[in-house]
C-alpha cells in the first residue's frame, strides 16, 4: 500500500501542470471578466461563517508520503505564482467580505499591514510568491492566539503535529506556532512539500486545509487535474470546496481595499524590533517594567511564550524582542527580570484565551473537556451564570490553558537549568536590530534634513522615535532610521 501511494505521488506531482488551466475538455475559449482574470463556472455551493478554517480531523496525522517526498531534492529554487480565477464562488465571497463578513476583514485588513512585509520577506526569500501570505489571512486574520475547535493555533493555523514535524516549539509553556518569524518559516517548508508532491498550488491548498491524505483519495478517484473540475464532482468536502475561493476573494480585498469598500482603515505600523539574548529564564512583566515598557507590548512581540515567562531549557540562551527605541535598556532591565526562586512560580498560569464558537450538541462541561478547562473557568471569564444559556453560534471566551502540573513542572525545570546558567556566569547580549538603524544627531541636523538623508519619510521617522515635528533635536542624541 506504501508503495502504490508513493507511485501515485509521483504521478501526480508529475501528471499535474505547474500553473492552473482550464479543463482540456471545456471546449469553448474561457470568458474574461473585465480585470482578465478568466471566468470558470462550476456548482454552486452555500457560504459559511468566516472563521480560522478547521483541519480534517480524519487526517491530522502527517502525510508520509509528503513527508518522504516534500524535502526532496527535487524543491525548485523557484515556485510558479499562484493563478487567479474569477467565478461566482468568488464573487460569493467577495459579497461576504463586503457585507456580513465586512466587520471582521476591516480588523483582519488593519492588522495585516503589520506582518505582510517580514512575511513576505520569508517567502521570496525562499522562492514562494508572496500571495501565499494570504492564507495567513483566512486562517487565522493574523492572529497569533487564533485557534480552531480541532487544536490549529497561531497565524498559520497549524495543528501541534505539523507544527513539531517542521521543528517548532510546542510545550507548556512554548509555542512557536504563534511566532511570525518562525512559523512562517515552517510554513514555507509545508507549502514547498505540498506543492512538490501535488504541482498545483489549488490541490497544495486543498490539502492543506483538508489533509494531505484525503487530496490522494480523491486524485486517485478522478483523472481530472482541475481544481474547479474535481469540485464540481463533490468528493472533497464543502469547507474545502471553499477554501480556494475564499481565498482567491480575500486576496483581490487585501491587494486594493479601497477598490471593493474598504475605506478609512487604521492600518497597524509594520513590525519592528530588536533582538537580546538572555541565558536564564525571564519574567516578561518584570523586564518590561525595568525597561518601562507596555507589558502589553512585550506580550506581543514575543507571543510564543504562553506565560508570563520566557523560559530557558538545559542551559539554552533564549531570545526576546523589544521595542527597538528600548535597545539599549534591554540588557540591563533582563539582568533584573531573570527568575531563579521557585516560590515566584506558585500562581502561574496562562493569562491568554481564545474565542469558541458555540455548536449544535454543546454545552459547558463538553467544552470545558475539551479545552482542558473547568466550567467556573469559562462561567467567570464570559459573566455567566446560569449553565443552560449557551446558544448555537454565540461566541465564548475560552481560557488557553495548559495542565498545570505540568505547566508548574516545567516551570521548576526551566528555573533549575537557569540557577545553573547563572553559575556559569553568562551574560546577556544584543543580537541584532530588525530593519532598523540608529543614528547620532550631529550639530545643525533637523529632522527633515535626517529623513532626506537616509532615505525615508518624515512621519515614519517621528512615528519611529515616537516624536513631534516641532520637537527640539540635540546633538549627540541618538535617532532611530526606519528601514
Amino acid at each position: 500500500m506504501r508503495l502504490l501511494f508513493l507511485i501515485a505521488a509521483l504521478m501526480i506531482a508529475t501528471g499535474c501542470s505547474l500553473t492552473h488551466k482550464r479543463n482540456s475538455d471545456a471546449g469553448a475559449a474561457p470568458e474574461i471578466s473585465p480585470d482578465g482574470i478568466e471566468i470558470v463556472e462550476n456548482e454552486e455551493v452555500s457560504d459559511s461563517d468566516l472563521k480560522p478554517s478547521l483541519k480534517d480531523e480524519d487526517d491530522v496525522e502527517p502525510s508520509e508520503i509528503v513527508e518522504k517526498m516534500g524535502e526532496a531534492k527535487v524543491s525548485l529554487k523557484s515556485y510558479p505564482e499562484i493563478p487567479h480565477s474569477y467565478n461566482r464562488h468568488v464573487q460569493m465571497w467577495l459579497d461576504y467580505f463586503q457585507g456580513r463578513g465586512k466587520k471582521h476583514m476591516e480588523t483582519y485588513l488593519e492588522r495585516s499591514t503589520r506582518y505582510l512585509p517580514v512575511m513576505k520577506k520569508i517567502l521570496k526569500e525562499n522562492g514562494l510568491p508572496e500571495d501565499l501570505v494570504y492564507i495567513a489571512l483566512i486562517e487565522s486574520g493574523f492572529g497569533f492566539s487564533a485557534r480552531s475547535h480541532a487544536g490549529a493555533v497561531g497565524y498559520w493555523q497549524f495543528i501541534r503535529e505539523t507544527g513539531r514535524r517542521y521543528d517548532l516549539e510546542i510545550n507548556s509553556l512554548i509555542d512557536e506556532r504563534r511566532d511570525p518569524i518562525k512559523a512562517t518559516h515552517a510554513a514555507v517548508r509545508y507549502f514547498r512539500s505540498l506543492y512538490n508532491v501535488f504541482g498545483n498550488w489549488y490541490f497544495a491548498f486543498a490539502a492543506y486545509n483538508g489533509g494531505e491524505n484525503r487530496m490522494f483519495r480523491v486524485l486517485m478517484k478522478h483523472d481530472s487535474r482541475d481544481f474547479w473540475t474535481i469540485a464540481e464532482t463533490r468528493l472533497l468536502p464543502k469547507e474545502t470546496r471553499n477554501y480556494i475561493p475564499k481565498y482567491l476573494a480575500a486576496r483581490m480585498i487585501a491587494k486594493d481595499p479601497e477598490r471593493y469598500g474598504f475605506t478609512g482603515l487604521n492600518f497597524s505600523d509594520e513590525l519592528s524590533y530588536a533582538e537580546v539574548v538572555a541565558s536564564q529564564t525571564v519574567n516578561l512583566k518584570t523586564f518590561a517594567e525595568e525597561m518601562g515598557a507596555d507589558y502589553e507590548q512585550i506580550r506581543h512581540l514575543n507571543p510564543m511564550y504562553t506565560t508570563e515567562f520566557a523560559p530557558s531549557f538545559n542551559g539554552k540562551s533564549i531570545t526576546l524582542r523589544v521595542p527597538t527605541q528600548l535597545t539599549e535598556k534591554a540588557p540591563q532591565a533582563i539582568a533584573k527580570a531573570y527568575v531563579t526562586d521557585t516560590r515566584t512560580i506558585a500562581a502561574v498560569k496562562s493569562s491568554e484565551y481564545y474565542k469558541y464558537k458555540v455548536r449544535r450538541g454543546d454545552n459547558l462541561s463538553k467544552i470545558a473537556r475539551r479545552h482542558g478547562t473547568s466550567v467556573a473557568n469559562i462561567k467567570r471569564l464570559n459573566g455567566i451564570k446560569s449553565n443552560n444559556s449557551l446558544r448555537v453560534g454565540q461566541f465564548l471566551k475560552v481560557p488557553d490553558q495548559v495542565n498545570s502540573k505540568k505547566l508548574l513542572n516545567d516551570l521548576r525545570r526551566s528555573l533549575k537549568d537557569s540557577r545553573q546558567a547563572k553559575k556559569d556566569n553568562r551574560g546577556t547580549q544584543i543580537l541584532r536590530k530588525n530593519k532598523n538603524k540608529v543614528y547620532v544627531v550631529r550639530r545643525g541636523d533637523t529632522l527633515t534634513r535626517i529623513a532626506q538623508k537616509h532615505k525615508v519619510s518624515l512621519s515614519k521617522l517621528l512615528a519611529a522615535n515616537e516624536i513631534r515635528r516641532a520637537s527640539k533635536l540635540n546633538a549627540g542624541i541618538k535617532i532611530i532610521i526606519p528601514q
